[in-house]
């Protein structure tokens, strides 16, 4: 797609192309046409679609919305637990992404809960999973952390509350 970029900015050509990535197409077109089944064709430049909110209209899905500030889609998880949390960060971001796809929903930390996370931003990121005031599992891994929550909620009976803290 940067290529046939260049070559329309170069050749003063035209390049007609159909895509079904919408981030690129956003990204690097200066014209889209927007084909909705059973509707009009619309068409503008990328940015006078967004401020149309010709985007949010036409992706409109169940558990999927085009979120018109960013010019990306949301996934809306099923959520059926929580996680309190504190901090902040590149880590809690990923590490919330994560969890959010697990089904676990955030929620402000009261610092009662049995199960908690730290997130150490120094050089490198550290998770450390606490289980009753106990640290059992510190890993530089997203995945790791995620993986021994699932294997720790038989042990909470039907609580489901957690805990993550970020320092």
């Amino acid at each position: 797609m940067q290529l046939l970029r260049k070559i329309a900015n170069t050749s003063g050509k035209s390049i007609l192309m159909s895509t079904h990535d919408l981030d690129l197409a956003l990204q690097l077109s200066d014209r889209l046409w927007l084909l909705q089944q059973g509707g009009p064709l619309t068409k503008g430049s990328p940015e006078d679609l967004l401020l149309q909110n010709a985007f949010q209209s036409m992706f409109q899905h169940k558990g999927v919305v085009f979120d018109n500030k960013t010019g990306l889609f949301q996934v809306e998880h099923a959520q059926h637990s929580s996680l309190a949390v504190k901090g902040h960060g590149f880590e809690y971001v990923l590490l919330r992404r994560a969890l959010s796809r697990k089904g676990i929903r955030l929620e402000k930390s009261t610092g009662q809960e049995e199960i908690f996370i730290e997130v150490k931003n120094e050089c490198m990121p550290i998770y450390q999973l606490f289980y009753e005031g106990d640290c059992i599992e510190t890993s530089d891994s997203v995945e790791q952390i995620v993986s021994k929550i699932a294997a720790l909620k038989p042990l909470m009976g039907d609580k489901k509350q957690l805990s993550i803290a970020s320092i």
